[in-house]
């Protein structure tokens, strides 16, 4: 009951969806009960399509910790590209995430984008 009234509050509110929208919804597995929850309202408040997107708390820190620091700061064209007509499409994002660094080494990300700077 209490995901449904919060869903709500996101949908409504948070992104005021109205009909016809397109709605992209990025989240962790963990969340998936309220994701389900703010689709369900997405399309109860007219949206004509929500588009979910997975992300990997683990898979982020993997990318941290291993990615050679020449790519510590490229992001792919292609990404880009499709983030680029989201926009122009008119897409609203919700994020539902919650990100676990607590298993990262606290300063792993600088000592990695010092290496970038110094290649």
């Amino acid at each position: 009951m209490q995901l449904s009234k919060y869903a709500k509050v996101i949908v409504q509110n948070g992104i005021a969806v109205q009909s016809g929208d397109l709605v992209k919804v990025n989240f962790n597995l963990e969340h998936m009960p309220l994701v389900r929850e703010v689709t369900k309202e997405a399309y109860l408040s007219g949206a004509s399509y929500v588009k979910l997107d997975l992300r990997d708390p683990e898979v982020e820190l993997v990318r941290a910790r291993y990615i050679c620091s020449l790519y510590m700061h490229h992001y792919p064209d292609s990404l880009v590209q499709t983030e680029w007509a989201e926009l122009e499409a008119g897409y609203s994002t919700v994020s539902i995430t919650a990100p676990s660094f607590a298993k990262l080494e606290s300063n792993l990300l600088r000592k990695k984008s010092c290496q970038a700077y110094r290649s």
